[in-house]
């Protein structure tokens, strides 16, 4: 996850990013600007990173997601992701799952493995910014293919 800023980084700061495999109708539009993959039909997950109470301390974890009657997204953690990082000099979060991890979740389509496809691509951060709660996001997506 790419973003604008990690400067200033205080305790609860958040960053999760969802993807969705096996949803129906994908491939890019003919605006080559997003996927016409319908998220919702396909097995949604997310992966999460979090800064600790004492402001260093990141926790790394994965889960399946659904969309509610409401249109909100309710994520359910599944465990520990395999690892991650933030890195302040390129504004990065990474959070690093095994394919092997998430296919216990997968109900609508074959295992994640090479050659899937991760539509609906979409990030959100937050986190207490000098007493205010500071949130970005990123809706939609495109598509990314697993080498």
């Amino acid at each position: 996850m790419k973003l604008s800023t990690l400067a200033n980084i205080l305790p609860g700061s958040t960053w999760s990013m969802n993807f969705t495999a096996n949803a129906p109708f994908g491939g890019i539009n003919g605006t080559n600007l997003y996927s016409n993959a319908a998220s919702d039909r396909g097995d949604q997950f997310f992966v999460r990173a979090t800064v600790g109470n004492d402001g260093t301390t990141m926790t790394y974890e994965f889960g399946t997601t659904v969309r509610g009657a409401d249109g909100g997204l309710t994520n359910t953690v599944q465990g520990t992701a395999d690892g991650g990082s933030v890195d302040l000099t390129t504004n990065t979060v990474t959070v690093r799952v095994a394919a092997s991890k998430l296919n216990p979740f997968v109900t609508h389509g074959p295992p994640i493995a090479a050659g899937t496809v991760l539509a609906g691509l979409r990030g959100t951060s937050s986190g207490p910014v000098s007493g205010a709660l500071r949130s970005d996001s990123a809706y939609g997506g495109t598509e990314y293919k697993i080498q």
